[in-house]
């Protein structure tokens, strides 16, 4: 939770503290109440849980005289805010005339973001009876960057395809079942036309903010016998399946020629590497949507 402090009414004037943390949410592009759509998309429902809240405080409220208003200006598309559930303003140039809540209480706002990794502003104003501005405060607005995963990250659950016969790997699905037991999960290959790669087929990643967490699971355009399974164990509320640009893969599209580096001074996320294959004059490389999508914020 985000919290807007200190204003204060000195000699008859208005005198804020502007140095204010921005609001940081995630892309709300799951699907919390399973009816297909994205939820930015759709409209809010009970299920839905990847807001961001930023509170206006009560020593704001109970400092306005008589007649006196705060008004929340939008300047930007890419969110929405919401009070008590109730849509208030949703594109740039919106605004409204925030509910004085009862004295020496806080009032809390909700606040929904389109598209990863985007940027915006509000702005507070103190007006008085004439809607002149005695003061404003601007708010930044901020969307997560996607992150992937790094290999000294903690585990949380690990995926393998399991198969006997043609494709046998018994031993190697038996002594991680016994050490990780409920940590692991094996699909059977035989369901997947026996395509083995699922690490070729996915890569894990997420949005996060203090509110909400989002598991992305990003689908390769490789789209071979497992590009079904993602969609067939893991989407759901929290968990989108989403897949960046389209056409013919080729060998590089498959995301073992995708990795993250550890953090290292400068890059306190890590940093993703893949690689080229140059034969001639011709050149392939990991799809450029994906590639822009990654790539976004630095």
């Amino acid at each position: 939770m985000i919290a807007i402090y200190a204003l204060l009414a000195c000699n008859n004037n208005a005198a804020w503290d502007t140095s204010l943390p921005p609001v940081v949410g995630v892309a709300n592009i799951d699907d919390d109440n399973g009816n297909g759509k994205d939820d930015w998309e759709d409209n809010a429902s009970d299920e839905e849980n990847d807001f961001s809240t930023f509170t206006i405080p009560a020593d704001m409220f109970d400092s306005l005289k008589s007649k006196h208003s705060l008004v929340l200006r939008q300047h930007d598309n890419g969110f929405r805010i919401y009070a008590d559930g109730t849509l208030k303003t949703n594109s740039s140039d919106d605004f409204f005339t925030l509910s004085t809540p009862e004295k020496g209480t806080d009032l809390t706002l909700e606040v929904e973001f389109e598209s990863i990794n985007t940027t915006g502003e509000i702005t507070l104003e103190w007006q008085d009876q004439n809607k002149d501005v005695l003061q404003a405060m601007t708010v930044e607005f901020i969307s997560a960057p996607m992150l992937l995963n790094h290999h000294l990250q903690p585990m949380e659950h690990v995926y393998a395809m399991a198969g006997s016969g043609f494709v046998n790997n018994q031993q190697f699905i038996a002594g991680f079942e016994n050490a990780l037991g409920e940590r692991f999960t094996s699909y059977p290959v035989r369901d997947y036309d026996w395509d083995v790669w699922l690490q070729d087929e996915v890569e894990f990643s997420n949005l996060a903010s203090d509110d909400a967490r989002i598991d992305i699971v990003i689908d390769s355009i490789r789209n071979r016998g497992l590009d079904d399974l993602p969609e067939d164990y893991w989407e759901g509320p929290d968990v989108p399946v989403k897949t960046w640009g389209r056409g013919q893969a080729n060998s590089q599209d498959s995301f073992g020629n995708l990795e993250v580096a550890p953090p290292v001074d400068g890059y306190p996320f890590g940093r993703i590497y893949y690689g080229d294959w140059y034969y001639g004059g011709t050149v392939d490389t990991i799809t450029e949507p994906l590639v822009n999508q990654m790539t976004s914020y630095g």
